[in-house]
């Protein structure tokens, strides 16, 4: 409980004899403190942000000393954060602790093989240029089978980066690639012939 003293002057300019001493109750409230990040489970890294109705903001992560807050943290593991908030009158918010879980989603291991091709035609020549290419993210292996079309003879075959073989029972020309570098490109030109 504190007092207030009133000294008292009349319009003649008079002071009252002695002080008055009124009781005065002073109340006011503790600090409240929050954080844009609800504990729970994220994704990704999160920036907590802490914010108090008034006062300092002291934090602490983990079992690690209390510093006082200045500008937003940024969480990117698995982690569990802790703050209060302290006035001008020494009162103190209640500690308010938050659990964060963070689980990174990694990006599967994977080859991804396409083909795609290119036909011109001069004359009774004609040929095929395939492209080969992994976009995946490690080496990869794929192969692919080619039948020499009817009213066509195979006249030579050359690659970069990859491999073929050809039966010539079945007229069938096998190709492709092994152990491709990721984002690496192969190609394949089949020269044929008009009969």
């Amino acid at each position: 409980m504190n007092s207030l003293s009133i000294i008292v002057k009349d319009n003649s300019g008079n002071y009252n004899n002695g002080n008055i001493s009124v009781p005065v109750s002073i109340t006011t409230t503790n600090p409240v403190v929050s954080a844009n990040y609800k504990t729970g489970t994220y994704s990704s890294s999160i920036k907590v942000k802490l914010t108090t109705n008034k006062g300092t903001i002291y934090y602490k992560i983990g079992n690690g000393a209390y510093k006082k807050y200045s500008t937003q943290l940024t969480i990117s593991s698995t982690s569990k954060l802790s703050f209060y908030a302290v006035d001008s009158f020494k009162q103190k918010s209640s500690v308010k602790t938050l659990t964060y879980t963070i689980n990174k989603k990694s990006t599967p291991k994977k080859a991804k093989i396409t083909y795609s091709v290119k036909v011109t035609t001069q004359g009774k020549n004609v040929k095929r240029v395939f492209t080969i290419k992994n976009s995946g993210n490690i080496k990869g292996s794929a192969s692919t089978k080619l039948k020499v079309p009817a009213g066509l003879t195979l006249v030579k075959v050359t690659t970069s980066k990859a491999y073929y073989s050809y039966k010539s029972a079945t007229k069938t020309l096998t190709f492709g690639v092994k152990n491709l570098n990721p984002n690496a490109v192969a190609k394949v030109t089949v020269s044929f012939r008009e009969k």
